[in-house]
């Protein structure tokens, strides 16, 4: 038996690649996999001894606290993003003020952040997942979720997903839309990691929703124009 988490609780915005992020950590073969549960749910308990790892956006609908509890999760993980390509993706979509508006979401992003390590195991940006996958694994691997070499092929497509959950809880199929978000089998889109660039208007309102975030991408972007390494996937200390 694995002494790591039984039950993985994803938790992240809208448009920041952590259905990808997810798909990847559901590679592991025993595990049970929602990607992506619908920002319209509360994430739902599965009647099975199987590890088991999910997905749930952040809305105004919805808490962490309530995805948790129902989900069982004995173990959270926040995926980041910087907030500009956030932004500009989730702006295009007709869903953007589902279960709160945009821009309440995006507050809330942040201030799921500045809780970081308090209300989280751990705090992974997405980008530093698409730069160096190894540290990234190494980083889940220290909750105690495996992650291994192989796992970056995405050999378990959404069709062994749903069959392993069809097999295991066939009730989720009659009550809860199961889905995979933005994720598309056969790896990661290395493109998502680019922000937009924003008017200066944008700029300086998003700078307002998420001011822990913008300065936590702004050190990023003057570490790296400096050529000093960026802080490795969940290694960066959580806001005070």
């Amino acid at each position: 038996m694995s002494r790591g988490p039984r039950r993985l609780l994803v938790h992240a915005m809208q448009a920041s690649g952590a259905s990808a992020v997810t798909a990847w950590l559901a590679q592991r073969p025993d595990c049970l996999a929602l990607v992506d549960v619908p920002l319209t749910h509360v994430t739902p308990r599965i009647a099975s001894d199987r590890p088991a790892i999910a997905k749930a956006v952040i809305t105004t609908a919805y808490s962490l606290a309530e995805h948790a509890a129902r989900f069982e999760a004995d173990a959270r993980i926040l995926v980041v993003r910087d907030p500009r390509a956030i932004h500009a993706s989730l702006s295009r979509r007709p869903y953007r003020d589902d279960n709160g508006l945009m821009e309440e979401k995006l507050a809330a992003l942040d201030a799921a952040f500045a809780e970081g390590r308090r209300a989280y195991d751990l705090v992974v940006a997405f980008e530093d997942v698409l730069a160096d996958r190894a540290v990234a694994a190494e980083a889940v691997r220290a909750i105690g979720w495996p992650v291994e070499d192989g796992h970056d092929d995405f050999p378990r497509g959404p069709e062994a997903m749903l069959a392993d959950l069809r097999a295991t809880a066939p009730d989720l199929f009659a009550r809860f839309p199961l889905g995979f978000g933005d994720w598309r089998p056969g790896g990661f889109d290395e493109t998502r990691s680019t922000p937009s660039r924003l008017p200066e208007a944008e700029a300086a309102r998003l700078a307002e929703l998420c001011p822990t975030l913008t300065d936590h991408y702004r050190a990023r972007a003057a570490s790296a124009a400096g050529g000093r390494p960026m802080a490795a996937a969940g290694a960066a200390p959580a806001p005070s």
